[in-house]
Protein backbone atom coordinates (compact mmCIF):
# COMPACT_ATOMS: atom_id res chain seq x y z
CA UNK A 1 0.00 0.00 0.00
CA UNK A 2 1.33 3.13 -0.58
CA UNK A 3 1.04 6.50 1.21
CA UNK A 4 1.35 9.83 -0.38
CA UNK A 5 3.06 12.91 1.86
CA UNK A 6 4.51 16.31 0.91
CA UNK A 7 7.83 16.64 2.82
CA UNK A 8 8.75 20.10 5.02
CA UNK A 9 10.98 21.15 2.18
CA UNK A 10 9.06 20.34 -1.05
CA UNK A 11 5.13 20.82 -2.30
CA UNK A 12 5.78 17.75 -4.69
CA UNK A 13 3.95 14.70 -3.70
CA UNK A 14 6.03 11.24 -3.23
CA UNK A 15 4.83 7.48 -2.94
CA UNK A 16 6.40 5.29 -0.74
CA UNK A 17 5.53 1.82 0.68
CA UNK A 18 6.56 3.66 4.27
CA UNK A 19 6.26 6.84 5.49
CA UNK A 20 9.55 8.67 6.64
CA UNK A 21 10.03 10.18 10.00
CA UNK A 22 7.00 12.29 11.44
CA UNK A 23 8.96 15.15 12.47
CA UNK A 24 9.34 15.65 8.54
CA UNK A 25 5.71 15.22 7.01
CA UNK A 26 2.56 16.85 7.39
CA UNK A 27 -0.32 14.20 6.58
CA UNK A 28 -2.61 15.76 4.09
CA UNK A 29 -6.08 13.95 2.76
CA UNK A 30 -5.26 12.40 -0.78
CA UNK A 31 -7.98 12.81 -3.31
CA UNK A 32 -8.12 10.33 -6.05
CA UNK A 33 -10.39 12.11 -8.09
CA UNK A 34 -8.28 15.23 -8.13
CA UNK A 35 -5.11 13.30 -8.60
CA UNK A 36 -6.83 11.49 -11.75
CA UNK A 37 -7.59 14.21 -13.18
CA UNK A 38 -3.99 15.78 -12.97
CA UNK A 39 -2.31 12.72 -14.17
CA UNK A 40 -5.05 11.27 -16.45
CA UNK A 41 -2.42 10.58 -19.14
CA UNK A 42 -1.20 7.41 -16.72
CA UNK A 43 -4.59 5.84 -16.42
CA UNK A 44 -4.92 3.39 -18.94
CA UNK A 45 -8.74 2.29 -20.45
CA UNK A 46 -7.98 -1.69 -21.02
CA UNK A 47 -10.93 -2.54 -18.57
CA UNK A 48 -13.98 -3.05 -21.17
CA UNK A 49 -17.04 -5.11 -21.09
CA UNK A 50 -16.95 -8.16 -23.53
CA UNK A 51 -20.84 -7.92 -23.12
CA UNK A 52 -21.03 -3.94 -23.56
CA UNK A 53 -19.46 -2.84 -26.59
CA UNK A 54 -17.89 0.47 -26.79
CA UNK A 55 -19.76 3.21 -28.19
CA UNK A 56 -18.54 5.48 -31.19
CA UNK A 57 -16.74 8.41 -29.83
CA UNK A 58 -14.43 10.78 -31.44
CA UNK A 59 -10.70 9.59 -30.71
CA UNK A 60 -8.31 10.70 -28.10
CA UNK A 61 -5.64 11.98 -31.05
CA UNK A 62 -4.03 15.19 -32.84
CA UNK A 63 -5.01 16.01 -36.27
CA UNK A 64 -1.93 14.99 -38.19
CA UNK A 65 -1.40 16.36 -41.39
CA UNK A 66 -0.88 13.33 -43.70
CA UNK A 67 -3.46 10.72 -42.33
CA UNK A 68 -6.88 10.96 -41.64
CA UNK A 69 -8.19 8.99 -38.28
CA UNK A 70 -11.82 8.16 -37.41
CA UNK A 71 -13.65 5.80 -36.13
CA UNK A 72 -15.29 4.02 -39.01
CA UNK A 73 -18.74 4.90 -39.55
CA UNK A 74 -19.88 1.19 -39.85
CA UNK A 75 -18.23 -0.34 -37.02
CA UNK A 76 -17.54 1.73 -33.48
CA UNK A 77 -15.00 -0.25 -32.05
CA UNK A 78 -12.73 -0.05 -35.26
CA UNK A 79 -10.07 3.38 -35.69
CA UNK A 80 -9.90 3.78 -39.33
CA UNK A 81 -6.39 4.95 -40.49
CA UNK A 82 -6.01 6.07 -44.33
CA UNK A 83 -2.54 7.59 -46.17
CA UNK A 84 -3.93 11.24 -47.08
CA UNK A 85 -1.17 12.13 -49.99
CA UNK A 86 -3.49 11.18 -52.79
CA UNK A 87 -1.81 13.59 -55.24
CA UNK A 88 1.41 12.02 -54.63
CA UNK A 89 0.01 8.40 -54.71
CA UNK A 90 0.51 8.48 -50.56
CA UNK A 91 3.86 8.40 -51.34
CA UNK A 92 5.66 8.55 -47.65
CA UNK A 93 7.34 12.18 -46.76
CA UNK A 94 8.97 12.96 -43.55
CA UNK A 95 5.77 13.98 -42.31
CA UNK A 96 3.81 11.12 -42.87
CA UNK A 97 6.93 9.28 -41.17
CA UNK A 98 6.54 11.44 -38.24
CA UNK A 99 2.56 11.01 -38.41
CA UNK A 100 2.41 7.15 -38.48
CA UNK A 101 5.25 6.69 -35.37
CA UNK A 102 3.17 9.25 -33.53
CA UNK A 103 -0.51 7.74 -33.87
CA UNK A 104 0.64 4.14 -33.60
CA UNK A 105 2.54 4.80 -30.40
CA UNK A 106 -0.59 6.27 -28.97
CA UNK A 107 -3.27 3.59 -29.76
CA UNK A 108 -3.37 2.18 -26.09
CA UNK A 109 -4.98 5.46 -24.95
CA UNK A 110 -7.82 5.05 -26.94
CA UNK A 111 -10.75 3.57 -24.79
CA UNK A 112 -12.79 2.41 -27.34
CA UNK A 113 -11.18 1.15 -30.43
CA UNK A 114 -10.55 -2.76 -30.85
CA UNK A 115 -9.01 -3.07 -34.15
CA UNK A 116 -7.24 -0.38 -36.78
CA UNK A 117 -8.19 -0.25 -40.85
CA UNK A 118 -5.58 1.08 -42.93
CA UNK A 119 -6.37 2.42 -46.35
CA UNK A 120 -5.12 4.65 -48.56
CA UNK A 121 -7.18 7.54 -50.30
CA UNK A 122 -7.28 7.45 -54.03
CA UNK A 123 -6.63 4.84 -56.59
CA UNK A 124 -3.19 4.26 -55.31
CA UNK A 125 -2.31 2.75 -51.30
CA UNK A 126 1.28 4.07 -51.58
CA UNK A 127 3.77 4.60 -54.00
CA UNK A 128 6.98 4.32 -51.81
CA UNK A 129 8.70 7.00 -50.27
CA UNK A 130 8.75 10.53 -51.75
CA UNK A 131 11.84 11.31 -53.22
CA UNK A 132 10.95 14.81 -53.79
CA UNK A 133 11.32 15.55 -50.32
CA UNK A 134 14.77 17.25 -49.49
CA UNK A 135 14.66 16.42 -45.76
CA UNK A 136 14.52 12.29 -46.83
CA UNK A 137 17.47 12.54 -49.40
CA UNK A 138 19.69 15.95 -48.24
CA UNK A 139 21.97 13.37 -46.85
CA UNK A 140 23.04 12.52 -50.76
CA UNK A 141 22.94 15.92 -52.18
CA UNK A 142 24.60 18.49 -49.01
CA UNK A 143 28.07 19.34 -49.39
CA UNK A 144 29.42 20.60 -46.14
CA UNK A 145 30.70 17.69 -44.76
CA UNK A 146 32.56 14.45 -45.92
CA UNK A 147 31.09 10.95 -47.17
CA UNK A 148 32.02 9.37 -43.42
CA UNK A 149 30.03 12.42 -41.75
CA UNK A 150 26.79 12.77 -43.82
CA UNK A 151 26.30 8.73 -43.81
CA UNK A 152 26.83 8.53 -39.50
CA UNK A 153 24.20 12.13 -39.43
CA UNK A 154 21.97 10.08 -41.70
CA UNK A 155 21.21 6.90 -39.47
CA UNK A 156 19.34 9.01 -36.41
CA UNK A 157 16.89 9.31 -39.59
CA UNK A 158 16.72 5.89 -40.76
CA UNK A 159 16.29 4.77 -37.26
CA UNK A 160 13.05 7.18 -37.07
CA UNK A 161 11.85 5.84 -39.97
CA UNK A 162 12.29 1.93 -39.15
CA UNK A 163 10.72 3.26 -35.47
CA UNK A 164 8.09 4.62 -37.22
CA UNK A 165 7.10 1.07 -39.52
CA UNK A 166 7.65 -1.16 -36.29
CA UNK A 167 5.49 0.98 -34.44
CA UNK A 168 2.28 -0.83 -36.20
CA UNK A 169 3.58 -4.25 -35.18
CA UNK A 170 4.19 -3.09 -31.32
CA UNK A 171 0.91 -1.53 -31.27
CA UNK A 172 -1.49 -3.58 -29.11
CA UNK A 173 -4.73 -3.16 -31.19
CA UNK A 174 -4.43 -5.57 -34.30
CA UNK A 175 -4.02 -3.38 -37.77
CA UNK A 176 -6.00 -4.74 -40.78
CA UNK A 177 -4.72 -3.33 -44.22
CA UNK A 178 -6.94 -2.86 -47.62
CA UNK A 179 -4.96 -2.45 -50.14
CA UNK A 180 -5.82 -1.81 -53.82
CA UNK A 181 -3.81 -0.32 -56.70
CA UNK A 182 0.34 0.27 -56.49
CA UNK A 183 1.67 -0.79 -53.03
CA UNK A 184 5.47 -0.18 -53.66
CA UNK A 185 8.58 0.14 -51.73
CA UNK A 186 8.10 1.81 -48.04
CA UNK A 187 4.50 0.70 -49.18
CA UNK A 188 5.81 -3.07 -48.89
CA UNK A 189 7.68 -2.20 -45.59
CA UNK A 190 4.09 -0.76 -44.26
CA UNK A 191 2.13 -3.63 -44.91
CA UNK A 192 4.33 -5.79 -44.02
CA UNK A 193 4.31 -4.84 -40.17
CA UNK A 194 0.58 -4.89 -40.17
CA UNK A 195 -1.10 -8.17 -39.04
CA UNK A 196 -4.02 -8.93 -41.85
CA UNK A 197 -3.17 -7.80 -45.02
CA UNK A 198 -6.65 -7.73 -47.88
CA UNK A 199 -5.87 -6.68 -51.68
CA UNK A 200 -8.51 -6.19 -54.65
CA UNK A 201 -7.53 -7.01 -57.90
CA UNK A 202 -6.41 -3.57 -59.02
CA UNK A 203 -3.55 -4.08 -56.46
CA UNK A 204 0.31 -4.41 -57.75
CA UNK A 205 2.96 -4.52 -55.43
CA UNK A 206 7.15 -4.01 -56.08
CA UNK A 207 10.01 -4.44 -53.89
CA UNK A 208 11.21 -1.26 -55.72
CA UNK A 209 14.08 -0.20 -53.93
CA UNK A 210 16.55 -2.01 -55.75
CA UNK A 211 15.81 -0.74 -59.16
CA UNK A 212 16.49 3.06 -57.56
CA UNK A 213 20.20 1.56 -56.06
CA UNK A 214 19.04 1.09 -52.86
CA UNK A 215 18.64 -1.86 -50.16
CA UNK A 216 14.98 -2.23 -48.29
CA UNK A 217 16.40 -0.58 -45.01
CA UNK A 218 13.06 -0.34 -42.87
CA UNK A 219 11.19 -3.50 -42.50
CA UNK A 220 10.93 -5.67 -45.70
CA UNK A 221 13.72 -7.53 -46.06
CA UNK A 222 13.38 -8.32 -42.27
CA UNK A 223 9.57 -9.47 -42.23
CA UNK A 224 8.24 -10.27 -45.73
CA UNK A 225 10.83 -13.54 -46.10
CA UNK A 226 9.11 -14.39 -42.82
CA UNK A 227 5.35 -14.05 -43.73
CA UNK A 228 5.90 -15.94 -47.20
CA UNK A 229 8.92 -17.76 -46.58
CA UNK A 230 12.38 -17.29 -47.62
CA UNK A 231 12.15 -19.44 -50.86
CA UNK A 232 13.89 -18.86 -54.58
CA UNK A 233 10.44 -16.76 -56.07
CA UNK A 234 11.13 -14.43 -52.57
CA UNK A 235 14.48 -13.45 -53.26
CA UNK A 236 13.84 -13.22 -56.89
CA UNK A 237 11.65 -10.53 -55.88
CA UNK A 238 13.53 -8.56 -53.38
CA UNK A 239 16.91 -9.00 -55.89
CA UNK A 240 14.83 -7.81 -59.23
CA UNK A 241 12.20 -5.19 -58.05
CA UNK A 242 10.18 -7.23 -59.70
CA UNK A 243 6.23 -6.33 -59.40
CA UNK A 244 3.68 -9.15 -58.30
CA UNK A 245 0.04 -8.85 -58.77
CA UNK A 246 -2.56 -9.88 -56.01
CA UNK A 247 -3.25 -13.29 -57.56
CA UNK A 248 0.72 -14.07 -56.75
CA UNK A 249 0.49 -12.23 -53.45
CA UNK A 250 -2.52 -14.62 -52.48
CA UNK A 251 -0.66 -17.78 -53.48
CA UNK A 252 2.46 -16.64 -51.65
CA UNK A 253 0.63 -15.71 -48.65
CA UNK A 254 0.91 -12.27 -48.34
CA UNK A 255 -2.61 -11.17 -48.43
CA UNK A 256 -5.53 -13.33 -46.58
CA UNK A 257 -7.54 -12.87 -50.05
CA UNK A 258 -8.25 -10.57 -53.03
CA UNK A 259 -11.55 -9.53 -53.33
CA UNK A 260 -13.48 -7.96 -55.70
CA UNK A 261 -13.46 -4.28 -56.71
CA UNK A 262 -15.72 -1.95 -54.72
CA UNK A 263 -15.69 -4.67 -52.08
CA UNK A 264 -12.28 -4.16 -50.12
CA UNK A 265 -13.06 -2.57 -47.40
CA UNK A 266 -16.36 -4.10 -46.54
CA UNK A 267 -14.34 -6.92 -46.22
CA UNK A 268 -11.90 -6.02 -43.90
CA UNK A 269 -14.43 -3.93 -41.67
CA UNK A 270 -15.64 -7.70 -41.10
CA UNK A 271 -12.75 -8.60 -40.04
CA UNK A 272 -12.02 -5.76 -37.39
CA UNK A 273 -15.74 -6.49 -36.40
CA UNK A 274 -15.19 -9.51 -35.51
CA UNK A 275 -11.59 -9.05 -33.78
CA UNK A 276 -13.90 -6.52 -31.78
CA UNK A 277 -16.19 -9.24 -30.44
CA UNK A 278 -13.17 -10.69 -28.55
CA UNK A 279 -12.16 -9.95 -25.10
CA UNK A 280 -9.37 -7.29 -25.86
CA UNK A 281 -6.94 -8.32 -23.54
CA UNK A 282 -6.73 -12.16 -25.05
CA UNK A 283 -6.29 -10.28 -28.39
CA UNK A 284 -3.34 -7.97 -26.92
CA UNK A 285 -1.54 -10.76 -25.87
CA UNK A 286 -2.08 -13.56 -28.99
CA UNK A 287 -0.82 -10.18 -30.73
CA UNK A 288 1.90 -10.11 -28.77
CA UNK A 289 3.12 -13.65 -28.63
CA UNK A 290 2.97 -14.00 -31.98
CA UNK A 291 5.39 -11.09 -32.51
CA UNK A 292 7.67 -12.24 -30.01
CA UNK A 293 7.63 -16.26 -31.02
CA UNK A 294 8.60 -14.95 -34.88
CA UNK A 295 11.92 -14.20 -33.82
CA UNK A 296 12.73 -17.26 -31.01
CA UNK A 297 12.46 -21.15 -30.72
CA UNK A 298 9.29 -23.06 -29.92
CA UNK A 299 10.34 -23.46 -26.25
CA UNK A 300 11.08 -19.48 -25.83
CA UNK A 301 7.65 -18.64 -27.11
CA UNK A 302 5.94 -20.93 -24.94
CA UNK A 303 7.95 -19.14 -21.93
CA UNK A 304 6.85 -15.87 -22.96
CA UNK A 305 3.23 -16.34 -23.58
CA UNK A 306 3.19 -18.79 -20.49
CA UNK A 307 4.48 -16.16 -17.73
CA UNK A 308 2.25 -13.28 -19.84
CA UNK A 309 -1.01 -16.08 -19.07
CA UNK A 310 -0.37 -16.27 -16.16
CA UNK A 311 -0.92 -12.82 -14.92
CA UNK A 312 -3.76 -11.89 -17.57
CA UNK A 313 -5.91 -15.19 -17.17
CA UNK A 314 -7.14 -13.53 -14.42
CA UNK A 315 -9.46 -10.95 -16.35
CA UNK A 316 -13.11 -11.16 -15.85
CA UNK A 317 -13.09 -11.34 -19.92
CA UNK A 318 -12.50 -15.04 -19.06
CA UNK A 319 -15.15 -15.78 -17.16
CA UNK A 320 -17.49 -13.66 -19.42
CA UNK A 321 -16.45 -15.96 -22.25
CA UNK A 322 -16.66 -19.00 -21.05
CA UNK A 323 -19.83 -20.21 -21.27
CA UNK A 324 -20.58 -17.71 -24.94
CA UNK A 325 -17.30 -17.98 -27.15
CA UNK A 326 -16.74 -22.27 -26.65
CA UNK A 327 -20.73 -23.42 -27.78
CA UNK A 328 -21.10 -24.90 -31.15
Amino acid sequence: TFCFYRTATSDNFKPVSAPPPRENISIIPFNLKRHKQKHHQHYKYYQKEMTQPPQASSPPFTTYQTLTVQTHPQSPTTLHVTLQRPKKRNAMNSQMFRDISHLFSHLDQSPTHRCVLLTGAGPSFCGGIDTSDPTLINYVTRDDADVARRILSFRPQITDMQRAISSLEKCPLPVVVAIRGWCIGAGVDLVCAADVRLCDDTAVFSIREVRVGLAADVGTLQRFPKIVGGGSRVRELCLTGEDFDASEAERIGFVSRVCRMGSLEEEAVKICERVGTCSPVAVAVTKESLVFSRDCSVEEGLEHVKNINAGVLLTNDLMVGKGANFEP
